[in-house]
Parts: structure tokens; sequence; C-alpha cells
């Protein structure tokens, strides 16, 4: 129902408890204050920052009283929890789900452009993934796992620009690809063009070049954004365009680089980029024949897999790598700038491949379409052109650039339904949001009238509440339209004093959060060194159709660990154990049973279950089999007065009791081999059983304690 993320919450505790902090647990947190690459950076600590933020271990970190405080107060207040069942999707159409999943009988696959999902059968797929890979001038088919190898070349390469001093100890350390692996490829169906054509994507999370890629992003991209026909998106096209003026004899043209990623020569790239940044970059890091040679990496080193066959791209950089963007952008500059230094258009922006310029006359076309070497270019003519998700025209009276929304043919209008498992807020802004681009989108308000009733059709079509859309609407209609093309500056939040609440969220628990806030003031209320602390929740979203259908995500599920008997007739020790999944602590208060187990479990934290008095007896142990035997034989041997106490051989000879049908025995967690930390669980789980009113048998509950691992 929800994840509580322990060790963020004692990270962050131990950073602010001197008693923590004086100890000997070290931290390290080496990031740089520079944590953006919105300026160039003389060095590359801002890029470095970029791998600091990967997830640490905080395993080292302290088990703290407070925070098992938290968690057990908050576990007692869930029965306040206010529960709904409500489904978004029969039981029917989950059985099919299943089966898709399981089965996998046709394949659906991501559309380009964000246009939604479309369904082609395994083989057809198949077929037409090897076509696009089997082109020899783009890409390499390879006759084995070439990660391994890969490795050990990337290594030597770096070792040998380390000992020429051409990149630093601290970068050699970074690019290693001790853990990398090799991309994975897929297809997106491009059926929003007149000819059917795929694009093909690389996933290069944890590429043994990915950290390669994200130092290039670092360096280019700042560059990038300097170039005067550098657009960030068609709200920095709009701005751009603000106080331009054409003239009556003026053309808009609009062109596309065909197939821009895969069409770029690698030995022309490094050779033109390389050239471009020399003058304009430098750091203690990296050389610029370091830069060369890692960019050099970067491009022969692009591996991916498909279909259980290994692949090279020979030809092209990846759609997929963290600086295909900048490096696309740069290579494509070279090329443009010696044009537009010969030829001076009044008006010219790029984003990316997609080019829309304002031109006087016809005869510049072939220059221009000669201008980028190998690339071709598609181009497009008139006074009114359709550029990014704009229709752009050139004003027959004043000669300034007008703008409307663009929806392309191919829109599906499939917006968030109002039944998915999202929270309220979300269905609030989606309105608002969609006006807000249409109004900024559009130059004239006549346009905004026409686009905001076809998306508030479809919105309502879509489940959404008439009124709230008509609302949204209204309310953005008297918005000033110059003030929503200026880029709002996102608010920033200060987090140094705030700790992290990870919730898998979910439609039928509605107060969760509130309680959880409850809960934290209640427990730090008498904590000085922690009453500055907030607790900031964050909501984990469940995957949707769509992440499980088209990228293969599993589907949401609580897994039921239980005990599993052996399959000796004759075991005593499986004989009293309780097959449950879970233990029904009080009417309200369930414990699920968090690992699987049997006869032979070690270092775990076990109950003993009177069934007739409802009695839970909580211990911990290193060999369950021979710690239950001892339970049964101090039962057995009890004799009142005359042996030593114990609560377990106390209770089971109560008058009634029977071990052979009252005793029962539940493994709550095992695996638990540091003594000190099952201590704590254990002491935990009795302080639960405690707080929850159960009928706990153990006759000392040791107090929760700050528990530091060494």
């Amino acid at each position: 129902m929800f994840n509580f993320n322990r060790q963020v919450f004692f990270k962050k505790i131990s950073l602010e408890k001197s008693k923590i902090i004086n100890s000997n647990v070290e931290l390290n947190l080496d990031i740089s204050d520079c944590s953006s690459l919105d300026s160039q950076c003389d060095s590359l600590d801002c890029v470095f920052s970029k791998f600091c933020k990967k997830k640490r271990n905080y395993s080292h970190l302290a088990y703290l009283k407070e925070s098992m405080l938290f968690e057990l107060e908050l576990l007692k207040n869930l029965e306040d929890l206010r529960l709904k069942i409500f489904f978004n999707i029969s039981l029917k159409e989950f059985k099919i789900l299943k089966h898709f999943v399981l089965h996998k009988p046709f394949k659906i696959i991501q559309l380009d452009k964000n246009v939604g999902a479309g369904i082609i059968s395994n083989e057809l797929y198949v077929e037409l993934a090897n076509k696009v890979f089997d082109d020899s001038n783009t890409y390499e088919k390879l006759n084995f796992n070439p990660l391994d190898e890969a490795k050990e070349k990337i290594y030597d390469l770096l070792l040998e620009l380390y000992s020429k001093n051409d990149i630093s100890k601290k970068l050699f350390d970074l690019l290693k690809p001790n853990s990398g692996k090799l991309g994975n490829a897929s297809l997106l169906a491009k059926i929003h063009k007149p000819v059917f054509d795929l694009r093909q994507i690389i996933n290069y999370k944890d590429h043994i070049t990915a950290p390669i890629s994200i130092i290039i992003d670092g360096i280019l991209f700042p560059l990038v954004k300097n170039f005067p026909c550098f657009i960030l998106d068609s709200q920095n096209l709009m701005q751009k365009a603000e106080k331009y003026r054409a003239n009556k004899n003026s053309i808009l043209l609009t062109a596309d680089v065909v197939s821009l990623y895969s069409s770029i020569d690698h030995k022309d790239c490094i050779k033109r980029v390389t050239d471009f940044i020399k003058d304009k970059f430098s750091s203690e890091h990296l050389t610029l024949k370091g830069f060369k040679n890692i960019l050099k990496i970067l491009l022969k080193f692009n591996l991916f897999k498909f279909n259980g066959s290994y692949y090279m791209q020979i030809l092209g950089i990846a759609m997929g790598s963290k600086c295909g963007p900048a490096l696309a952008n740069a290579f494509v500059f070279t090329y443009e700038k010696i044009w537009l230094d010969l030829y001076k258009p009044s008006f010219y922006v790029r984003f990316i491949d997609d080019v829309l310029m304002v031109i006087d006359s016809l005869d510049i076309l072939d220059s221009f379409k000669n201008a980028f070497g190998s690339l071709k270019l598609t181009i497009n003519v008139g006074k009114k052109v359709e550029y990014l998700d704009l229709i752009v025209k050139i004003n027959p009276m004043t000669f300034d650039l007008n703008f409307e929304i663009f929806f392309k043919k191919t829109n599906t209008f499939s917006y968030l339904l109002t039944s998915s498992n999202h929270p309220n807020f979300i269905f609030k802004n989606i309105p608002k949001s969609l006006f807000i681009r249409i109004r900024r989108n559009c130059t004239f308000f006549s346009d905004f009238l026409k686009n905001s009733s076809i998306v508030s059709n479809q919105l309502i079509s879509r489940g959404y509440d008439k009124i709230l859309v008509e609302k949204a609407f209204h309310m953005v209609a008297f918005l000033d339209r110059k003030e929503l093309l200026i880029y709002k500056d996102k608010k920033k939040i200060d987090f140094s004093n705030c700790i992290f609440f990870k919730n898998v969220f979910d439609n039928n628990i509605s107060n969760i959060n509130c309680l959880t806030r409850n809960v934290f003031k209640k427990v730090i209320k008498g904590e000085e060194d922690l009453k500055l602390l907030k607790i900031f929740i964050v909501n984990k979203m469940q995957p949707n159709l769509k992440l499980i259908l088209v990228n293969d995500f599993k589907i949401p599920q609580i897994y039921k660990n239980f005990y599993m008997k052996c399959k000796k007739l004759n075991c005593i020790t499986c004989k009293f154990a309780d097959t449950s999944y879970y233990v029904q602590l009080t009417e309200k208060f369930i414990l699920p049973i968090f690992d699987n187990s049997n006869c032979l479990t070690d270092n775990c934290i076990y109950f003993l279950n009177c069934k007739l008095c409802k009695g839970i007896y909580v211990g911990q142990t290193k060999n369950f089999k021979k710690r239950f035997a001892s339970h049964r034989h101090k039962i057995k041997t009890f004799v009142p007065f005359e042996t030593p106490f114990c609560c377990v051989s106390t209770h089971f000879n109560l008058k009634f009791h029977f071990n052979d049908i009252h005793l029962r025995f539940f493994i709550i967690k095992k695996n638990i081999e540091w003594l000190e930390y099952r201590l704590c669980l254990e002491s935990f789980f009795m302080n639960l059983c405690k707080n929850l009113g159960v009928n706990l048998l153990n006759d000392y509950i040791p107090p929760i304690k700050t528990l530091i691992k060494r």
C-alpha cells in the first residue's frame, strides 16, 4: 500500500543528529555547487554533479530510534485509513491483460511524435526491424556478444588518455565502463509521414558509453544554446519572432534534414565538432585531444542488441543517447554557419533538424540544399507553412509572423482518462495547461476560440467535467498572451530541511498523506534537534497500461510469501508451521509475511502464535530449527516453581493449552545476518504488537534504540 523509504529517512536524520555526525560514519557527498548547465563552466564540476546524483548506498548509516518510532506510529494508525474499492478495468479485462503479458500474441509499439500506440504482428515487427538493421552502410551485425571486449578496449583507451594527461584521474574514474551494458533497440512507427517508415531508438540507460555521453552533452549543450539560430521549442520561436517584420515579397521556407541522426559520418563529425569547440572550451580535467578521443570512443562503441542479435552502428549517432541532440545540433551548425554568413536571411531558426526561415527569393534554394554536405533536406515554401506544433503565416497587412496551433492529422487527442489512477490535481491541471498552450500558440483570439472548442469536446469525451473544462477555458481566455510567451521561473523548493516519504499512489486510499504528516509531527514533537524538519511526500505512480503493454513493465501485484512445508512426513518443525501469507494481529491490522521460508531457514525473525488466546511471542534466531526445538523441549519439560522461568513454556502449560493443537509459528523475515540489526527488528515487532494492543507473550520488551552499522 505504501513504500516507506527507510534508507533516505535514516540518511537525513543521520545528518541532522549530532550524535551521528560526530561518530565515525562517513558520507561521500562530493557534489559540486554548480548543478546545472545553463551557463558554460571553466571546469567539468557541473557535469560531474550529474554522476553524483545517482543513487547511493546508505546501508552504513544508522537505524535510528526516531525512524522506527515513526514507522511504528504510522503502522498503528493505518486502521484510520479511508478506503474505497474502485477498479478502472473489469475482471475480464484484467484477465485479458495478464494473458497478453504472458503470451505476447502480437506487438504493441510506440508511434513516433507521441501519436499513441499501434498494433503489429510479431513476425512483421521483426521483419521490418531486420530490414532496418540489415543496412550494411549504417549497421554491422556481430557474431558474438561484444560487451566484455568493448569494456576492455574502452578501459585501455581511457587509461592511455590518462597516462598522457589528456584526461584527469577524476574523469578517468568516472568514465571507466565497469558496470555498463549494451543498449537495447526498439522501433517507432512514423505513421505521420506520407511514406511509412520506422525510427530506431537505442535505450542508452547504463550503456558502457553513457558516462562519456553525459560529459560530451555537458560540454556541447551550453555552446549549442548560444547559437544565434537555436530555439528551445515553439515558445522560444514566437519570442524571437515578436519584433520581426518581413516585406511583401517574403516567403516562408521550412526544411527538414532527412534521417539526421543516422546520416552523420563519424570522421566528419569528430573533425567538425572538435574544430568548433577548440577555442570555446578549456578544462583542467580534459584537453582538446582528450575530447576528440572520448568522442571517437562514443561513436565507435555504439553497440546494442535486438531480438538476440548484436549490432554496431557504423554511421550516425544513436537516438536515445544523452548527447545525441547536442552533438547533432553542433554538427549541423558547422555547415549552416558558412551558408548563413554568405546569404544572411532576415529570419532563420532551427530546432535540431527542423529549419524555419524567411527568404525574399527562391534563387538561394539550390545553394541551401547543397550547404549541408552529405545531409539531404526536404524543403517546403509558401506564405503559410507547418513548423513544429505551429502553423506559421506572414500577415499580408503588417508583414509580421502570425501563429496558430497545429494538430497533426494523426493526433488522437488521447488525453488521460479521468478513471485513471492519478491524483485529482492532475485532472484539474490538464485542461488548464492545454488551453494555455493554445492561447500562447495562437496570435489571434479567433484561432484560440476555434481550437479551444476542438480540445474542449475531446476532453469532455474523455470523461472530464464540462463545468471544470469551461471554467479553465474562461480563466485562460482572459490571460495576456504576451505574458504567456515569457518563460516562467520555476519555484525553487528548499529541500535542505525535508525528509522524503515515498508513497505508491492509489486512488482508493484518500487520506494517507494527511495521516503521514500527522504521525511525523507527533513523533518528532519532543526532539529539539529535529523539530525544524519537514516531511515531503512523493507520490510514486504505478505502471499504466502504456508502460505495461508497450514498455513491458510488470503488472502491479501483491506478492504472497509463506512458509513452505518440506516433503518429510515426520518433520516435527513443519508440523507446527502456519502457512498463511499474513499474520492477523488485530481485527483491522494484518502483517504480511516478508519472505518465503522453510524449516531450514536461518537468521530470521519469527512469531509463536497461541491459537487459543491469540497470544504472540516475537523472537529472533540464527538457526530456526534448533531454536524451535528448544521452545518445544522447554514446554514439555516445564515444572512449575522448579524450572527457570520462560514466558513461552509457562504460557503453553496453562490450563486448556495443548501445544500440539494451539502452538503455531510464522517466519516473518529471513537472511538477516547482522545480529544487532536482527535484535533491532525483534524489538520493532515487539513494540508494534504492544502498540496495537496484541496479547504479547514476551516478558521483556527492549526499547527501540539507535543502531549504527560500523
